[in-house]
This record gives structure tokens, C-alpha cells and sequence, in this order.
């Protein structure tokens, strides 16, 4: 389940024109992001990533400004190991 400080990696960075001008942070493909904020809109849950810092856009409906925000489903959640395990596994290794 994705939420606040989850790791997640981006399988999704296809934006439309529109989208591309409006918001110059957008997510890139493959990339790894730390989940800033989960909230419920409109077309779902969508999340705001620490990586990426937009300004506050207008909201379509007039009553004040909204951060951008990027569907849950442009992600999937990192299955990261610890680094302590991983310098652990690294010298049993050697």
C-alpha cells in the first residue's frame, strides 16, 4: 500500500501536452521517488512526490490553488533492501 515515505519507482511518464506545460516537475520513467503526500481526488488517489517541486497551480473550479499531483497507478512500490543488509550480504560475499 503506498503511502507517506513509501519508495516508489515511476512505470509511467507519458503526460499530454497540456499536462507537460502546466507542470514543469513531472516524474520520469524508472525513476525512484519518496511519497511526500497521499490524497483522494476526483479520478482516485494520487500522490506528490518529495523529489519533485511544482508551483501551485489555479484549480479549474476557481476557489483557490492546488499542488500538482500524479496518479498511484504511474508507480509501484520499491521492494528496497536495508543498506545495512546489503554491505552484510556484500562482505559475507567476499
Amino acid at each position: 500500500m503506498i503511502k507517506f515515505g513509501t519508495r516508489v519507482v515511476c512505470t509511467n511518464d507519458v503526460f499530454t501536452e497540456e499536462q507537460k506545460a502546466m507542470i514543469p516537475s513531472r516524474p520520469v520513467l524508472d525513476q525512484h521517488y519518496t511519497v511526500d503526500e497521499v490524497l483522494i481526488t476526483r479520478r482516485g488517489k494520487a500522490v506528490t512526490l518529495v523529489e519533485l517541486d511544482n508551483p501551485s497551480l489555479p484549480h479549474p473550479t476557481g476557489l483557490g490553488t492546488f499542488v500538482p499531483s500524479f496518479d498511484v497507478n504511474r508507480f509501484r512500490e520499491l521492494n528496497e533492501m536495508p543498506e545495512e543488509v546489503v554491505k552484510e550480504a556484500l562482505q559475507e560475499a567476499i
